[in-house]
This record gives C-alpha cells, sequence and structure tokens, in this order.
C-alpha cells in the first residue's frame, strides 16, 4: 500500500486501461513507448496549448511517493527530451511534474505534463 493514497476504493486508472493484457499502448495519439513508460498527446486539447503532451510510466504509481528512482529518472528524462523538441517549435515550454495524483482531473496515477 502506498506511504500517500487518494485512490477511493474500485478505483480503475484510465492509462492501465490503455494498456490492456499485453503491456503495449493502443492509442493513436502514442507519441512513444518504451519498456517504462509511454507518452500519448493529451486528451484534451486546450485551445491555447497546441503542444500538450503526457509522459506516464507503465507500471501504475499513484503518486511521487511511490515512485522508484530508476522510473523518476526515466521519466523525467524523456519529459526533458519532448520538452526540447517541442521547444525547437515553440516559445514557451512547461514541464509540470505533479507531487500528489492528478486528482481535479479525475486521474489518481503519476506523471508529467509538457505544455506549450
Amino acid at each position: 500500500m502506498p506511504l500517500f493514497s487518494h485512490e477511493p476504493d474500485g478505483y480503475s486508472c484510465p492509462f492501465c486501461k490503455m494498456m490492456g493484457d499485453d503491456s503495449h499502448i493502443v492509442n493513436p495519439d502514442l507519441v512513444y513507448e518504451d519498456n517504462l513508460i509511454f507518452s500519448i498527446i493529451s486528451l484534451h486539447w486546450w485551445t491555447n496549448n497546441p503542444g500538450h503532451a503526457l509522459v506516464i510510466p507503465k507500471r501504475h504509481i499513484e503518486n511521487l511517493y511511490g515512485l522508484p528512482g530508476c522510473l523518476s529518472d526515466r521519466i523525467h528524462r524523456f519529459s526533458r527530451y519532448l520538452a526540447l523538441a517541442l521547444k525547437s517549435v515553440f516559445i514557451t515550454v512547461m514541464v509540470l511534474l505533479p507531487v500528489r495524483t492528478m486528482s481535479r482531473q479525475g486521474v489518481k496515477t503519476y506523471g508529467t505534463t509538457i505544455c506549450t
């Protein structure tokens, strides 16, 4: 059990559902995938943010408190890579690193958001 959890009983993670049984993402908005992480274009486009992607671990991690170092390294290295790619096209790029669950969006999983 994680140190801090905001997941209600019976919670079903939408990102875990994307992987299905074979641990391979089936999503037309897939940007990148390896054995630890995947990145997708955000499902909810923001009008003022034309470049918006999420980097998410394949293993369900609710928040920063339960994030192992090797997975943190992979998530944040790819987030940097993606931010640099977006920076070549857009003037401003933000990388959002949540400490806790993305509860306002209703999603209870850790991941970074890269947006312009």
